[in-house]
């Protein structure tokens, strides 16, 4: 009895199994049945304006909906966006109901041949995008915006665990990818809104990233993982690297500018630019921190360095590098040419250095220590000088070679730096209309200050000396001849024309030379000629240099028997010399005030007349 019950339930249990089996038969073969029609492409373009999609053959193994496609090909369109997908070979838990709403949302997705294109939709006359470096979307010919138009559903891509393997192309807006990627994990995509990243691997090789008709980087290897939590576009700021993880290891050839230009972000006035090279990455960067041993180094045949005043440009090497939480960043040139900013060449250096600190946080406030060093700088023509010489002195560099070495220390947070340089000018000859000085001269500029966003410079300190100089003057020679230079204060402005404030002190072994260079310019009365006798002669004075107007002031020049004081201006659509002179050469005292082209001598009571003449100018 209880045998046959048991010999009953079993022969129960083996139909209930054998309809079961049928049954799932019957679904799966009348679903396949379903799929190779074209009822389901006819459901789902449905809506032809906003989606499109086709495909070669489709079939499932397994509910529910584990459904095999060839040939895939999607097209979504939304208010902003246009946006196809193709995949050779696609397989997945992919929800045909939320296509209708704009949504590809899938698991377990596997897929090869894939080609991802994503271009905005821009308004008619538009300049601001490149429409012809956009990618062509499938059944949407034109990226053309409809103003006012809404739609309420918007574009996702909402891929969990998938797979893919030989991702042919990848273009978004104007920068295009081409390779051979394998690509695993997770990702929430709203294009142009939106970006999620779940454990995201990639392995390529050979891919080769474009933006136009420019190529941005070439693969060797690259091997990269990244989580990124949803990062919005709109808004978006640097404190966004908060939301990433990743690591990345890569070997290629890039523009050697883009770690250099990330790394000096803080320095508004410094740009780097340059060709491609060969670049090495090993970053790991964990919640926008860079992780200690983190490097990327780049070698460029020609990397270029760009200030508001001048520009290098040389062979190069830029070197990113993490450790102890501090980021590195060195940047070398090798032999660079250095240009003015109106383009004209100034000289050629040995080596330029560029070395910098900041925070291996890169989502703190940046501060940028900055050291640049420039090495055995050659200039074989120093006329470019001559841009910084006023119009109003008469004066301009006829030839000559300079040797510079230079050290710059910056600090982003105040915008201010300190450095200093020194030069030394062979051959050097200095001209006006009739008279030349030719000679040796050294500078050394103690650069005290610089404010990196006036341009304006403090040189306290700096010294200039003319050594073994020949003055040709007056249908004189002057063999011989030195004198040095000091500026107790200098302040300087290169930012826009040419400004200077100063006191100076100069050491002259005799005056001859300098009166027949006075007097080249300028007619020289009786009483001032009597100076240039005079040996070992000082002198102070107070420099006001202006685009139309140059002034010395307080003039005191001091040698044995020979005192003289003045005040002196040169206006550059003034012909001539503006200002009163004082002289005591015994037995002789004597003032002068110069009115241009005119002369006035005073010899009786010159003492009283020189001061009243000052006292009332200092009333204007």
């Amino acid at each position: 009895m209880r045998s046959a019950k048991r010999a009953r339930m079993r022969r129960a249990l083996r139909w209930s199994a054998l309809v079961l089996v049928v049954l799932l038969l019957v679904s799966i073969g009348g679903l396949n049945v379903l799929l190779a029609t074209n009822w389901p492409k006819q459901w789902m373009n449905g809506d032809p304006d906003h989606l499109r999609v086709s495909y070669g053959r489709a079939w499932t193994l397994w509910p529910p909906l584990a459904i095999h496609l060839e040939d895939l090909d999607l097209s979504f369109q939304d208010p902003d966006s246009q946006v196809q997908l193709q995949g050779a070979h696609v397989s997945g838990y992919i929800s045909p109901w939320a296509l209708l709403s704009l949504r590809l949302q899938a698991r377990g997705v596997t897929a090869s041949g894939v080609v991802f294109k994503l271009r905005p939709r821009v308004l008619p006359g538009d300049e601001t995008v490149h429409r012809e470096w956009l990618p062509a979307i499938d059944g949407f010919p034109s990226p053309d915006k409809v103003p006012g138009e809404a739609w309420p559903e918007l574009i996702t891509f909402d891929l969990r665990a998938m797979q893919l393997t030989d991702v042919r192309e990848v273009w978004v807006g104007e920068v295009r990818y081409r390779g051979a990627t394998a690509l695993s994990g997770g990702m929430v995509f709203e294009p142009l809104r939106a970006l999620m990243l779940d454990d995201i691997a990639i392995t390529d090789a050979n891919g080769v990233l474009t933006r136009g008709d420019q190529t941005l980087l070439t693969l060797t290897s690259l091997s990269a993982r990244a989580d990124l939590d949803r990062l919005a576009f709109k808004d978006a700021s640097v404190m966004d690297l908060k939301k990433l993880t990743a690591n990345v290891t890569l070997i290629g050839e890039l523009d050697s500018a883009y770690a250099a230009n990330f790394a000096v972000r803080s320095v508004p006035w410094l740009s780097v630019g340059g060709a491609d090279g060969l670049v090495t990455a090993d970053v790991r960067l964990v919640r926008g921190v860079l992780q200690d041993g983190s490097s990327l180094v780049s070698k460029a045949p020609g990397v270029r360095l760009t200030t508001p005043f001048v520009s290098l440009r040389g062979q190069g090497e830029v070197k990113l590098t993490a450790a102890e939480g501090i980021r590195r960043l060195e940047l070398v040139l090798l032999g660079p040419t250095l240009t003015g900013s109106d383009k004209t060449p100034w000289m050629k250096a040995e080596r330029f250095r560029l070395l910098s600190k900041g925070p291996a946080d890169l989502t703190a406030p940046d501060v940028f220590d900055g050291v640049l060093t420039l090495s055995e700088a050659h200039a074989d023509d120093l006329r470019f000088l001559n841009r910084f010489l006023p119009k109003s002195t008469g004066l301009s560099i006829v030839k000559g070679d300079g040797l510079v070495n230079a050290t710059l220390a910056i600090d982003s947070s105040t915008s201010k730096g300190s450095g200093e340089v020194e030069a030394t000018f062979s051959k050097l000859e200095l001209a006006s209309r009739v008279s030349r000085l030719v000679g040796k001269a050294e500078v050394k500029a103690h650069l005290r200050s610089i404010d990196l966003a006036t341009g304006v410079m403090r040189l306290d300190g700096s010294s200039f000396e003319f050594t073994d100089a020949t003055v040709f003057a007056d249908q004189r020679r002057y063999d011989g001849f030195w004198f040095k230079a000091r500026v107790p204060e200098l302040t300087l402005s290169v930012d826009g024309p040419v400004r200077t404030t100063a006191t100076i002190a100069f050491e002259v072994q005799h005056l001859q030379p300098v009166m027949g260079l006075v007097e080249a310019q300028v007619p020289v009365p009786f009483p001032v000629r009597l100076m240039s006798e005079h040996h070992d002669v000082s002198f102070t004075a107070a420099l006001s240099v202006a685009p139309d107007v140059i002034e010395v002031n307080d003039v005191r020049v001091h040698a044995e028997a020979l005192d003289v004081w003045a005040d002196l201006a040169v206006r550059e659509n003034s012909p001539g010399v503006w200002g009163a002179v004082l002289v005591k050469s015994m037995p002789v005292i004597a003032a002068l005030e110069l009115r241009g082209v005119d002369q006035k001598t005073v010899l009786a009571d010159a003492v009283p007349w020189f001061h009243k003449w000052r006292a009332a100018q200092t009333k204007r």
